[in-house]
Formats: C-alpha cells, structure tokens, sequence
C-alpha cells in the first residue's frame, strides 16, 4: 500500500497530540492507489485502546462513497510502545480480512498490518521517519 508523506507525518503528529492516549480513525484512497487522505475518530480516545464509534464509522462509510473515497485500512496508536507490534489483542477492532496501520510516536515508525479471514495477524509494510518527536 502506498500512503503519501503528507498523510504518515499529520498521522505522526496526530499521535504525539494525542497526550499518551490511542488515536485512531480511518485511511483512505481518493481517485489512485496511494492513501492520500485520513479521517481521525472524533473519541473517546482512552490510553490503552482504540475505539471507533459505530455511527461514527457508518457516517464516514456513508460520506465516502458519496465523495468517491474508497476504504484502505484503519489506524491506530501504540502512545507508550517503543517498536512497533501487533499482537491478537491489536485486532480485536479490526474486522477479519482488513488491513491496520500501528502507528509508534515515541520512535516516529509505523507498521502496516493484516488481520487475515483465519484470524492471523502479518506485518505487510513498515515505514519509519529519521527525525522523531520530542
């Protein structure tokens, strides 16, 4: 999957602006295969797990397809880890089959994941900044 710089940075710093809590939301194409757009979850954002609101959720479905944006994956934040991991527990909010993006502010990387159909967890794509955040 190819997410564009602009995306992975505001996503970085989305996950710094957090304060020590999981920010999550949702990764989209718009008219090419590249990520060139995301939609932050409005919250509850909480400290040690993501949460996406199913109205919320059905709202930006609803919104997409009437502005021609196609789902790629969702995100979220590892705040308090120190590499990037994803674990049974990481998937739980993900349907089988989808595609996660962890995203590791303390270390400025972010890792692509895929929940498979049989419930398997596989890294696809890692992607790392070489100038953190403070």
């Amino acid at each position: 999957m190819r997410i564009s710089s602009s995306v992975l940075e505001a996503l970085l710093a989305e996950a710094r602006d957090a304060s020590g809590k999981e920010c999550c939301g949702l990764l989209w194409f718009q008219g090419s295969d590249e990520v060139t757009r995301w939609t932050p979850s409005p919250g509850p954002l909480f400290e040690n797990r993501f949460f996406l609101d199913d109205s919320w959720l059905l709202n930006e479905f609803y919104l997409a397809r009437g502005e021609g944006r196609k789902f790629a994956a969702y995100y979220h934040s590892h705040p308090h880890a120190l590499r990037v991991e994803a674990s049974r527990k990481d998937c739980e909010g993900h349907p089988p089959g989808s595609q996660f993006l962890v995203i590791c502010p303390r270390t400025a990387s972010m890792t692509l994941f895929e929940r498979s159909l049989k419930d398997e967890v596989k890294e696809v794509q890692s992607f790392h900044f070489s100038r953190g955040f403070s």
